[in-house]
């Protein structure tokens, strides 16, 4: 589970509250955050500084509450991600007026989203450097995804092979009418070689190909 903590801001002093867990979170002891905007401002990432405070800013002036997530430096100058929720309660009068909130470290979270992402990162170059073209359909025939391979044999954009289907690449001759029953035998379970013969997008010219057809899962 994350790390959370509250905090809370006084909007007529700017004097800020923090938890000792909060506290711990920017890096400082329990106690030890002097409370004010200054030593906040100083712990935000230089490049996420202007996003947060412009939030804050919206937040002063609308009274709409806020959820962000941007990154801070800790006192110790490690880097780590959080979510903050920020709201001014309404019953509170004029003169008392408080942005209160709750942070949580998501660091962990981020690391792994940035892992995951990487690992798609990496998959799509493999992907799109193989020789052989690559098209992932369902099991009506719509196409859902392909490789630059794919889009370079058929002549073709990648927004005209996502619209199309396994009909819509196939030369005017080939039997599309064994495509249902070799669709069922693949949803049984069987891999299917065979040739065939598909178009090229940008003149209609036929070519043959050796398709490899087979089941996977995805997500």
């Amino acid at each position: 589970a994350a790390k959370m903590g509250t905090w809370s801001c006084n909007l007529q002093t700017e004097v800020l509250f923090w938890s000792d867990r909060a506290q711990e979170i920017f890096g400082f002891l329990p106690g030890t955050f002097p409370g004010t905007r200054e030593a906040f401002l100083a712990r935000l990432h230089p490049e996420d500084q202007e996003y947060v405070t412009q939030a804050i800013a919206h937040t002063f002036e609308t009274g709409a509450p806020y959820n962000i997530e941007y990154r801070i430096c800790r006192l110790d100058g490690e880097v780590r991600w959080i979510e903050v929720w920020g709201m001014i309660p309404p019953e509170l009068s004029a003169s008392d007026l408080q942005l209160i909130g709750v942070i949580a470290d998501i660091t962990d979270r981020k690391r792994a989203e940035a892992a995951v992402q990487q690992s798609e990162q990496d998959l799509r170059t493999i992907f799109n450097n193989v020789y052989d073209a690559i098209f992932i359909h369902d099991l009506d025939g719509t196409i859902l995804d392909v490789n630059d391979r794919a889009l370079e044999l058929h002549a073709a954009s990648r927004e005209e092979l996502l619209a199309a289907t396994v009909a819509d690449l196939s030369a005017p001759n080939a039997p599309l009418e064994n495509l249902p029953a070799m669709f069922g035998q693949v949803r049984a379970g069987e891999t299917l070689q065979f040739e065939w013969q598909d178009r090229r997008f940008s003149d209609n010219s036929t070519f043959d190909v050796e398709v490899s057809l087979r089941l996977v899962t995805l997500g």
